[in-house]
């Protein structure tokens, strides 16, 4: 499943620019940019944990052209007071909010490439579904 957030599409602009001075001369300056739309993307299939499964490993693909970096973000279901959901991203471990969302990593510069993910639980009473996002920053 994919998964789609802060994406920007559009078509690259092109400015031109000439110059020319008044007096008669064969030097002219040209001038040339372009602007490229920010485009991030991740891609991974929603990570189901069951009550008793412990930990749940797996990788998704993050795309983001945008030097700025970008959040990565998880939703789920609201968590019971006892119940506690910890992501490993990367390596950098954060225990999810029992709000239903919680900011998983930072990630800075343009990304390409996979990432590993590991996620483990305590005292879940009843299946989870986790979603992974990303916005450009």
């Amino acid at each position: 499943m994919n998964k789609w957030c802060g994406v920007t599409t559009g078509i690259v602009a092109l400015t031109f620019a000439s110059t020319s001075s008044a007096k008669d001369s064969e030097d002219e300056n040209f001038g040339m940019g372009a602007h490229v739309p920010v485009a991030c993307d991740i891609q991974t299939s929603d990570f189901d944990l069951r009550p008793g499964a412990g930990r749940v490993t797996g990788r998704v693909l993050e795309t983001c052209n945008t030097n700025r970096g970008f959040q990565v973000l998880a939703t789920h279901r609201t968590l019971d007071t006892a119940e506690n959901v910890s992501v490993s991203y990367n390596h950098q471990v954060t225990n999810l909010d029992k709000m239903g969302w919680s900011v998983i990593s930072l990630r800075s510069g343009a990304r390409y490439g996979y990432v590993p993910v590991t996620i483990d639980t305590a005292n879940l009473q009843s299946q989870l579904t986790l979603s992974f996002s990303l916005v450009a920053v």
